[in-house]
């Protein structure tokens, strides 16, 4: 996971989880938004939730370890 973090993390279950509260991820969110339109955010964010057992599923698939490493925001 060596992308620029969006937001600060917390590291849960060996994943970085934003450290946020849901307006502070919309503020995020919308920021994006007028981004993409102003043309200043080529592709759209990749953002996915982690509970138990997608954290559980982490450490013991590699194709799902692969696309969850490329997550700008891990909630």
């Amino acid at each position: 996971m060596e992308q620029e973090r969006i937001a600060p993390t917390q590291t849960i279950g060996g994943l970085p989880v934003v450290n946020a509260t849901c307006a502070q991820l919309g503020e995020i969110m919308l920021r994006d938004v007028c981004a993409a339109r102003a043309g200043e955010l080529a592709l759209p964010r990749f953002v996915t939730s982690a509970n138990g057992s997608v954290v559980a599923a982490y450490h013991t698939d590699p194709d799902l370890r692969r696309v969850i490493d490329r997550a700008d925001i891990i909630d």
